[in-house]
């Protein structure tokens, strides 16, 4: 569900432009790369961009089917360029260059009270934005960046294994130790495989009972 809500939002931003509701199109839609700043100065992206990404969870709430009703917050960094200055970058230049602050409030007015058509996910929520901090590689670029936060509601099932009954409780940790790690640990090495416990084999075993 995390990686759906990020790729949905990305996909209204692109239907939104596709349907000529913004007066541009976004060059570079993509989630959040896993080396941010080299990404940014390295990487060919080009503006008008925009970015998504999990920013993590803020607690839950218990819903009526025992599982989890998690209130969660999604990013999404917004990018201009220009070659003229920065205050070209954040204001734009016409309809074809749009600046960083439109940038922004397209995305909030495109994604604020959407559930993306995701059922079971709660409305996303315009949280707060600012300005992200540019290195000498951003504004070497002309660039101007935006970061806007939406909170929202997201499900966690309640999990249980295959017949119906509920997870058994952590009670014993039994480990069998092989050190260094020869490969003689096994209870019986006729059969294909490593069969476990084999606590005559190993070079050391570990067993604690947990208090319930």
């Amino acid at each position: 569900m995390i990686s759906a809500v990020e790729l949905a939002m990305l996909a209204r931003l692109k239907a939104a432009a596709d349907a000529d509701r913004l007066g541009y199109a976004w060059k570079t839609l993509d989630t959040y790369p896993e080396d941010w700043g080299a990404y940014l100065a390295n990487d060919p992206w080009r503006a008008p961009a925009a970015w998504a990404s999990f920013d993590g969870f803020r607690g839950a709430r218990r819903d009526d089917r025992g599982g989890l009703m998690a209130q969660c917050s999604f990013g999404l960094v917004v990018a201009s360029q220009s070659k003229r200055n920065q205050a070209s970058a954040r204001h734009g230049h016409g309809d074809a260059e749009p600046g960083s602050y439109q940038l922004m409030l397209d995305a909030v007015g495109l994604l604020d009270g959407s559930d993306l058509g995701l059922e079971e996910l709660g409305e996303l929520t315009f949280a707060g934005a600012a300005a992200v901090a540019l290195d000498e590689s951003l504004r070497k670029r002309g660039a101007s960046l935006i970061g806007i936060r939406f909170d929202c509601e997201l499900p966690i099932a309640a999990l249980t294994i295959e017949d119906g009954r509920e997870i058994a409780p952590f009670e014993v940790f039994h480990a069998n130790w092989d050190i260094a790690p020869f490969g003689g640990v096994d209870a019986d090495r006729e059969a294909p495989g490593v069969q476990l416990p084999a606590d005559d084999a190993a070079d050391a075993t570990d067993h604690v009972e947990l208090p319930q």
